[in-house]
């Protein structure tokens, strides 16, 4: 196996196998003042580090798309031999071959590398390459979006090969921890020299030399931490919070293990000052070490949390009472974000525990919602909750409540009149997600009293319905019918317009198929009305 790894000065070759090492100069010979290495009458490549220089590139050449680097080995090809599922350089570069790859290399600006890929590229291929080009000038100048796929343990041995001062977006899959050094160099060398604004790690061990350089790339608008694995101390990824242009930061955790967090100095600066979007996923004892960092972000608008664990006892370091982490959680945000945030998502995978039943009410402070998802598990006697609510969110334009149920004489559901209620307090709400409480009998229905009949002109399309208990609801009786009728006019009446009606298969599913029926019966009526009243000429 042969292991390169690099620095951001030059080329050191860690181990080569004898049959290859005579055909490789040593590091020491890759000095700035010798050409040992240059072909003679060849004319050096042009300093791509000039800004017009670069701008003239853009200009004139095309750009290349490249999912793999066999089409750039294709250059060499006669120089080439595959031996044990690899590519090898088995023969000097003949150096108008070497000028036809560097032409090419010139024209790429995305490439995706995967060690996955069959026939695979050895490491000494990199290293010879890196050698020609030298570490003046770059082989992929226009170079802006780099994906690199690792699946094995295998090291990382090529990266500064892959330099380019036009790098503006980075995608690493796996980092061996043997590559640690390797991957943290180069981060450090692309934040001090390029605008890389977009970086994604996925499937990697969140370690310290990775958080470190990440705080390095002061360019960044976009950060993903995705898959991570292994033990997370959220003390050195702390330095994420100080990058100033950060907009956007992703981070999902639920394969990692919280670590006791160690002690590291940080300036007294603003944490995340530019932020707009938070995402996570994974253990609530994570998300515990960031959020309170986050909350106080003063351009924060959205935050989505997903947490696939947590022990709904114990409490920030307060008196252990059932639930409060979560009310805790939601009470911090609602108290400091009050004007600022407009979509909020709080999913609980593990459903075994109910939401806080004054969950709403703190909801309730942020009027600017215009995305509010609560999902995973069931918020106590939630249509009582809603009443107690003074102001519904007025400029929602989509509303999901949770579709799960931990105990169904809780009254998980709403029913059809606080569904009315929400209409009128929500405008422009056009997507609504609940469980409905069915009356055990259809009320009286007439138009011309209008507590029964709440006619309104809402402009909602999309209904996920769904309803538990009433056990006759599973039975198509004459009863159950009529329930059915005075369902589907209740839900006519308030939303002429909807165009998507979606059932759950564990929530009376049938009875909701009828109703939804019911509905397209009364959109057609609608238009054969329209028609009536609006022939179409001959």
């Amino acid at each position: 196996m042969v292991h390169v790894a690099t620095t951001t000065d030059d080329w050191d070759l860690e181990s080569i196998p004898s049959s290859e090492l005579a055909s490789l100069a040593s590091p020491s010979m890759l000095a700035e003042d010798d050409h040992d290495l240059e072909f003679p009458g060849v004319p050096p490549p042009p300093d791509y580090e000039s800004a017009a220089t670069l701008a003239a590139i853009h200009e004139r050449i095309p750009r290349l798309v490249l999912d793999s680097f066999i089409p750039i080995l294709t250059k060499i090809q006669t120089s080439l031999r595959i031996e044990e599922n690899e590519y090898h350089i088995v023969k000097d570069i003949d150096k108008a071959k070497w000028e036809q790859l560097q032409e090419y290399a010139r024209c790429v600006e995305e490439l995706t590398l995967s060690d996955a890929a069959l026939p695979k590229v050895a490491a000494s291929v990199f290293f010879r390459l890196g050698q020609l080009q030298g570490a003046k000038n770059p082989l992929f100048p226009v170079l802006s979006k780099l994906h690199i796929t690792n699946t094995t343990s295998s090291p990382i041995p090529y990266l500064e090969l892959f330099f380019s001062t036009s790098l503006r977006s980075i995608s690493i899959e796996g980092i061996a921890s043997s590559s640690k050094m390797t991957v943290a160099s180069f981060l450090k060398k692309v934040g001090a020299q390029t605008k890389m604004d977009h970086l994604v790690l996925h499937s990697i061990s969140l370690l310290p030399e990775i958080s470190d350089a990440i705080g390095y790339c002061l360019h960044l608008t976009s950060l993903e931490l995705t898959n991570l694995t292994g033990l997370l101390d959220y003390s050195p990824l702390e330095a994420v919070a100080y990058l100033s242009r950060l907009k956007s930061f992703r981070i999902d955790a639920k394969d990692a293990t919280r670590a006791s967090p160690s002690w590291m100095s940080f300036p007294e600066k603003p944490k995340y000052p530019r932020i707009q979007s938070f995402s996570f996923v994974g253990n609530f004892s994570i998300l515990q070490d960031i959020i309170k960092d986050i909350v106080d972000a003063p351009l924060l608008r959205c935050i989505y949390i997903e947490v696939t664990k947590y022990n709904p006892i114990v409490s920030l370091g307060k008196k252990a009472t059932g639930n409060v982490p979560i009310k805790e959680i939601i009470e911090l945000i609602s108290g400091r974000q009050q004007t600022t945030m407009t979509d909020f998502t709080f999913i609980v995978n593990q459903g075994l525990n109910a939401f806080p039943d004054k969950i709403l009410q703190t909801l309730s402070n942020l009027q600017n919602l215009t995305h509010l998802d609560i999902s995973g598990t069931s918020i106590p006697n939630l249509d009582k909750a809603l009443c107690e609510v003074t102001s519904i969110w007025p400029k929602l334009t989509t509303l999901r409540f949770p579709l799960t149920v931990t105990d169904a004489k809780a009254s998980p559901g709403l029913t059809l009149s606080t569904l009315h209620r929400i209409a009128k307090s929500c405008p422009d709400l056009r997507l609504f997600q609940g469980l409905i409480i069915v009356p055990g009998t259809a009320p009286s229905w007439s138009i011309s009293h209008p507590a029964n009949a709440p006619v309104m002109k809402h402009g909602l399309t999309s209904l996920l319905l769904g309803s538990v208990g009433n056990s006759q609801l599973n039975q198509m009786t004459s009863t159950t019918l009529s329930l059915v009728h005075y369902v589907a006019r209740y839900l006519y009446a308030m939303f002429p317009n909807i165009e998507e009606c979606l059932t759950l298969s564990n929530l009376h599913p049938s009875f909701w198929t009828q109703v939804h029926e019911c509905l397209k019966l009364c959109r057609d009526a609608r238009e054969i009305d329209r028609s009536r009243e609006n022939p179409i000429s001959n």
